[in-house]
């Protein structure tokens, strides 16, 4: 199951990287009226999400650094402008980060997981497949709010 997930992950990434491909950095950090974030605050939410998720549930690696977590965390917002350095970082990572993931997984560093539930809905994860499949869920809620975003900008 694991190498099918990392695939869908994947998949369902290029098709939101392909959704961001043509805006400029204003556009990007335009916050449409009405809404709370922005193109580049939904980017790297999924990229510091996934990480956190999988790294911080982990028993093995509760310590890892995550970059820019508190900019995109659960709960955060856009507080300012975002250079055009960052927003290259986070799509490079948006991609990276799961080849690190999909390693770090295959070596057996991420088998541990602490159990909880997703607090938008409470859907549980009790295992490192389940929190993968619950990063993918999330991918797609967001490529939804990103679809939104991207006609109101």
């Amino acid at each position: 199951m694991a190498t099918q997930i990392f695939d869908n992950i994947r998949a369902v990434r290029t098709k939101i990287a392909a959704q961001l491909d043509g805006f400029s950095t204003e556009q990007l950090n335009k916050i449409p009226e009405g809404l709370n974030n922005n193109l580049v605050w939904q980017l790297g939410h999924l990229v510091v999400s996934t990480e956190m998720l999988c790294y911080w549930r982990s028993g093995a690696m509760k310590e890892r650094a995550v970059p820019l977590a508190d900019n995109y965390r659960n709960g955060s917002k856009p507080e300012a402008f975002v250079p055009e350095t960052e927003i290259a970082m986070l799509k490079e990572r948006f991609f990276s980060s799961i080849d690190t993931l999909e390693a770090f997984y295959t070596e057996g560093a991420l088998r541990v997981v602490e159990p909880f539930a997703l607090g938008t809905f409470g859907i549980p994860a009790n295992n490192m497949d389940e929190l993968l499949q619950m990063c993918l869920w999330h991918d797609t809620l967001h490529w939804g709010n990103i679809n939104v975003i991207r006609k109101l900008v």
